[in-house]
């Protein structure tokens, strides 16, 4: 019975050492509050995986830019972009939400957020709120040059909303527009806008969610 105890021991130390190096733990140049920064270039960029709150699911993170989505062992779907820096991911706290954010053109932009849900256990579907943040920011402010970015920040408690900020390049090129930037508190079933903010009140919001780990309002 011992040598079984000892067994038994020794696979939860080797499981728990296994999900340390496997998910890593937030870090402080991330954008989005609670989660983690990944480098395509980086060794173990392609040994990745995001994993939910619940640990049903998670997401893998492959060399090719692809991402992997798994319920359990079973992989549900494939998801492929262009990345080429600055990659992040993670869950809602309620696990049936992710996003994926990337940047296609280096440390300054462009930036995509892409937000998604696990309808019926196994089925993703992409929310087009980030679309309708994006657009609607692009109306007051865009540069011709070279677009705009669009961010990640959190969800709210619930999972019923969700917190995005878009930017206007931050190059010379853009004139007056660069780096202007603005917050969107969206309502994740609608996908509607409930509300705008200001530069100022969008800082501080990130200030206090990166702070923190959760987006108050």
């Amino acid at each position: 019975m011992k040598n079984l105890h000892y067994c038994f021991a020794s696979l939860l130390i080797l499981l728990s050492t296994t999900l340390a190096q496997t998910a890593p733990k937030p870090d402080p140049s991330a954008f989005a509050c609670g989660a983690t920064s990944f480098t395509p270039l980086d060794d173990s960029y392609g040994q990745t995986v995001v994993s939910s709150p619940d640990q049903k699911k998670h997401i893998s993170l492959n060399k090719d830019g692809s991402f992997g989505i798994f319920v359990g062992q079973k992989q549900i779907g494939s998801l492929t972009y262009d990345v080429s820096a600055d990659v992040e991911a993670g869950w809602s706290p309620n696990s049936t939400q992710f996003f994926i954010m990337y940047s296609d053109s280096g440390s300054i932009g462009g930036f995509h957020a892409h937000l998604f849900g696990i309808q019926q256990g196994e089925k993703i579907a992409e929310n087009r709120m980030t679309q309708i943040a994006f657009d609607d920011f692009k109306q007051q402010h865009y540069c011709l040059t070279r677009g705009n970015n669009l961010f990640f920040l959190a969800w709210t408690n619930d999972s019923r909303r969700v917190f995005l900020v878009s930017e206007v390049f931050p190059t010379s090129d853009c004139g007056k527009e660069m780096s202007r930037f603005g917050g969107y508190l969206m309502d994740v079933d609608s996908a509607r806008i409930i509300r705008r903010y200001s530069e100022a009140e969008t800082t501080t919001i990130e200030k206090s969610c990166r702070a923190s780990g959760k987006l108050r309002l």
